[in-house]
């Protein structure tokens, strides 16, 4: 919950102050995009430790590498199926039918591999947000978001002094309700201090000067919506006696971390004269022999990344081959058959990506050297 920070707060604040455009706001948006992808996988894994089943570990390795799959997949299916529907002059509601489809695959996916069926929720916004017609359709149904977002806010609020147990609203003494206050003002101070040191010392590794690193390390201090999420979600994990401190903990983190916010802001200058105290480390230059390009870093990631995308769909297709029911087709290994379709259907994409990058990568070398000679 400490490294949740709001993605809504940080945005309408940047906007409002014209900072959207510096270097240290953009890398700290990047992050926060990252933190709520993280913190999805976060609650999913809380949720499947609640169920029971499997050890945590692997859970957790098993829901890293079906969110990156699913994430390919939708992605690749989306650009697909938008396609299909507006060539055939369909609309909105056959849009929004194909995300609900995809939203229930997910969801039976995950249940098989004792994953949280939440993941079938946010998998299907996902497929939504990567269609043109998603924004109509988020405007279509804002009211409902909106109508629903107040019963979760009443919901999380239902379970600040709360006995689960008595079924009945508890207020704690004055003396638990000032050591959990004091515990959520070291953790709020222990989150600002880790986001300062880290910046400060590994920032200059990135090109980064003082100012943008302090200003990155301020923007990641708020705490928001997430971390209602993951506390609602630990909620079902956590022995009973903590159960009613885990929300007002919760609730506590980012009334503290939002009210110091700004005026941490307004205070930044005394934070970079701090930070140009500490030392950190620096960008060198390598003596190397040669050096890569934009061009050729660009196409060595994506040979990477489309790399690591068919092993992690390798992976997942042998598990779920494990899992899946025996269906009693007439047909000789009627169950390998298939497994190999799905998986080669999903990985002739990021295959001939990677092979291509590997090509332009191979390619552009051979013309570096020649241009050398």
């Amino acid at each position: 919950m400490l490294f949740s920070t709001s993605t809504a707060i940080v945005a309408k604040f940047v906007i409002d102050k014209g900072i959207i455009e510096k270097k240290s706001t953009k890398l700290a948006l990047s992050i926060l995009i990252m933190q709520d992808f993280i913190g999805i996988l976060l609650v999913v894994l809380i949720t499947s430790i609640s169920m029971g089943k499997g050890a945590p570990l692997e859970l957790a390795l098993t829901s890293l590498v079906f969110a990156i799959v699913v994430f390919v997949a939708v992605s690749q299916l989306s650009r697909f199926i938008e396609q299909w529907i507006l060539s055939n002059n369909l609309g909105q509601t056959e849009i929004t039918l194909y995300a609900l489809g995809i939203g229930l695959i997910v969801a039976t996916l995950a249940s098989m591999l004792s994953l949280s069926m939440a993941l079938g929720a946010y998998f299907a916004g996902f497929a939504l947000a990567e269609t043109r017609a998603g924004g109509r359709i988020k405007r279509d149904v804002s009211f409902m978001r909106d109508f629903f977002l107040v019963f979760f806010f009443v919901g999380f609020g239902t379970t600040i002094f709360y006995n689960a147990g008595a079924i009945t609203q508890a207020l704690p003494s004055i003396e638990t309700l000032a050591s959990i206050g004091t515990i959520a003002a070291l953790l709020a101070v222990a989150a600002l201090l880790a986001h300062f040191f880290i910046f400060t010392i590994f920032g200059g590794l990135f090109g980064m000067s003082k100012e943008d690193s302090s200003l990155s390390a301020i923007l990641l201090g708020p705490l928001g919506e997430f971390v209602v999420i993951i506390a609602t979600a630990a909620i079902l994990v956590v022995p009973a006696s903590e159960k009613p401190i885990v929300p007002i903990l919760a609730f506590l983190l980012i009334i503290i971390t939002v009210f110091v916010f700004e005026p941490l802001y307004n205070i930044r200058r005394a934070y970079e004269k701090i930070a140009s105290l500490i030392p950190s480390f620096s960008k060198r230059e390598h003596a190397v022999v040669e050096s890569h390009t934009s061009y050729s870093l660009q196409q060595l990631k994506s040979f990477a990344w489309n790399l690591f995308v068919i092993l992690c769909l390798a992976w997942l297709t042998i598990v779920l081959y494990k899992q899946l029911p025996t269906f009693g087709f007439p047909l000789p290994y009627a169950r390998q058959v298939n497994a190999i379709v799905i998986f080669l259907f999903f990985a002739i994409a990021p295959t001939v990506r990677a092979l291509i990058a590997l090509k332009n990568l191979v390619k552009h070398s051979r013309h570096k050297s020649l241009a050398t000679v």
